[in-house]
């Protein structure tokens, strides 16, 4: 099984985007990174909510997090293995543990 196209390095950007990806994109933009997942790629999709598909990519450092309705993605988390820091200092794990409101990167939501 192959690994996506995922930047597990790239840095934290809260409010726009972490590993490559961005919020605000369309499902299509991304859909060479996704079709497959669970089959020829590494990952899995399930549908979390009424109107979320999560994408989550490789073992989990990264998942996105889709509106089915309008096709667009509204979030991307960060999970265990995501390298990329937050103002060059602070990377995955102690971000988790202090989460905020002015700095949300677990998830990083549209405003």
């Amino acid at each position: 099984m192959k690994y996506p196209e995922v930047d597990i390095e790239a840095p934290i950007l809260p409010g726009v985007g972490l590993g490559g990806y961005r919020v605000g994109i369309r499902l299509a933009e991304i859909q060479e990174s996704v079709h497959g997942l669970g089959l020829t790629l590494q990952g899995s999709i399930r549908v979390v909510q009424y109107f979320e598909a999560r994408y989550i990519l490789g073992r989990g450092e990264v998942q996105i997090g889709v509106d089915i309705r309008v096709g667009k993605v509204f979030k991307v988390i960060a999970g265990p293995g995501y390298l990329g820091a937050f103002d060059g200092t602070c990377a995955w794990a102690c971000l988790c543990g202090r989460r905020s409101r002015n700095i949300q990167l677990c998830p990083l939501m549209a405003p």
